[in-house]
């Protein structure tokens, strides 16, 4: 996500955002604390690792009568609305839905420019979700993924998983299913790992 939040006296809610998106064809925003922010394009890595995640994670959550979803915003306690680069939902939504507040896991595939907000603003607004159960972080740049976990309605102090290996595996309990690293960044040839 940018920091150029587009500046606002009045404070937009969820609805009022969506109609503003509706005026902005072609653009990418997220609310954040009722104000709408514009999405920069990410990069080809970022692309390739969300499209890898989704194909990757959605015949798993399927199978658990999920469903892995890209491009639905996230509504948060807090009034902000976020897009992750995918997200798995164990309720029945309807198609015409462009929200929802029900995610049992999230996947946000962190740029540089944004790390710093999405591992910590974002992901404090993320964890308020009750019925969030993973929070999951991607490093487009180097061969890193992060997996926090609820257990017993709490969040853990530090992460699930910390994950550096391509023949890693990370866990995803909620849907009883893994998702190798090598699966993840399937043709993204990153960095050497860059803590």
């Amino acid at each position: 996500m940018s920091t150029a939040a587009l500046r606002s006296e009045t404070h937009l809610e969820v609805g009022a955002f969506l109609r503003f998106l509706d005026s902005r064809a072609g653009e990418r925003w997220e609310l954040l604390d009722g104000q709408p922010v514009l999405m920069v394009g990410g990069t080809r890595a970022h692309a390739r690792i969300a499209g890898n995640l989704l194909e990757a994670v959605r015949p798993q959550a399927r199978a658990r009568r999920c469903d892995a979803l890209a491009g639905l915003l996230v509504e948060t306690p807090s009034g902000s609305a976020f897009e992750p680069d995918l997200l798995v939902e164990c309720s029945p939504g309807r198609p015409q839905d462009r929200t929802t507040e029900t995610p049992v896991i999230v996947f946000e595939v962190l740029s540089p420019s944004t790390m710093h907000f999405d591992r910590s603003e974002k992901a404090r607004r993320y964890r308020a979700i009750p019925s969030l159960q993973q929070l999951v972080f991607v490093y487009q740049d180097s061969v890193r993924v992060e997996s926090w976990l609820r257990q017993d309605g709490e969040w853990l102090p530090a992460p699930h998983q910390v994950l550096v290996q391509r023949e890693d595996s990370l866990a995803l309990p909620v849907i009883a299913g893994s998702l190798p690293l090598a699966a993840i960044y399937l043709d993204v040839v990153p960095n050497p790992l860059c803590v």
